[in-house]
């Protein structure tokens, strides 16, 4: 089995709804979105962003990534 497909079925255990999720891990959040959802402009803190399936566009300074 395929690792991304694999971590999207775990995830998927314990992410049942959309939207974010806290986790027993302090700082670690699972979100889940079912939709293609509006641009979302915002300012988050450093972080680190694993997209277990589909997409996610992020735009910093004018270059998309």
């Amino acid at each position: 089995m395929r690792r991304d497909k694999e971590l999207a079925e775990l995830m998927e255990r314990f992410v049942i709804n959309d939207g974010t999720h806290e986790t027993a891990i302090p700082g670690l959040h699972l979100v889940r979105a079912s939709q293609v959802s509006e641009p979302i402009y915002s300012v988050y803190e450093p972080s680190l962003c694993v997209v277990a399936q589909g997409s996610k566009v992020v735009i910093l300074g004018g270059r998309e990534l």
